[in-house]
């Protein structure tokens, strides 16, 4: 396990882009600022980067997998030119309205997209962040083993967040804080 590097996990509409409800066109995606340079922050420590996104709107029919497809590659170029490489976009098209089964669902809080990664990518997942902007967000962390949670927003009630803030400008603080801590444990077992 040791071999195994730990991740940060994004949440795309909320986190990574402005929500402003089934955001599928270019010219609607409207990114925070601040989400580069937390990204660029976890770059710094070699950290793999993974947007994890439900996608419902593919299937309540709003738009297709294609315009989805498109989206991503333009949201993927627009990282790359600010230095940062996107090393997964995992997405669950399922319409929560029509899944039967919760077990066979990608969706969050289904852990499943974020298991993938982990196989996909050998992620060290209790020492990966993730960062959401809804309590569906750290259902899924939590029940994927992450220990840093980070909920962008106030909690409504009781949540599964680890840490959370109110805005993204107190998320880079956040995460810096996260990371050094994550060296640094890093560092103490590279001794021995």
């Amino acid at each position: 396990m040791n071999d195994r590097r730990p991740a940060l996990f994004l949440d795309c509409d909320g986190v990574v882009n402005k929500n402003h409800g089934y955001v599928y066109e270019i010219e609607k995606f409207e990114f925070y600022s601040e989400i580069f340079q937390i990204c660029l922050i976890a770059m710094s420590v070699e950290m793999p980067i993974v947007i994890v996104t439900n996608q419902s709107g593919i299937g309540r029919g709003f738009y297709s997998e294609s315009d989805y497809h498109k989206l991503r590659g333009w949201m993927i170029s627009q990282f790359s030119n600010h230095g940062i490489i996107i090393d997964d976009v995992i997405h669950a098209p399922e319409n929560p309205e029509v899944v039967q089964d919760a077990n066979s669902s990608r969706r969050k809080p289904s852990p499943a997209m974020f298991l993938e990664a982990a196989e996909n990518l050998k992620l060290n997942m209790p020492e990966s962040i993730m960062i959401g902007d809804n309590e569906s967000d750290m259902i899924s962390a939590h029940r994927a083993g992450i220990k840093h949670r980070i909920l962008i927003g106030n909690p409504d009630g009781s949540t599964l967040a680890s840490e959370w803030v109110e805005s993204h400008e107190s998320c880079i603080d956040l995460v810096r804080k996260i990371v050094a801590r994550i060296r640094e444990s890093e560092s103490n077992v590279n001794k021995y």
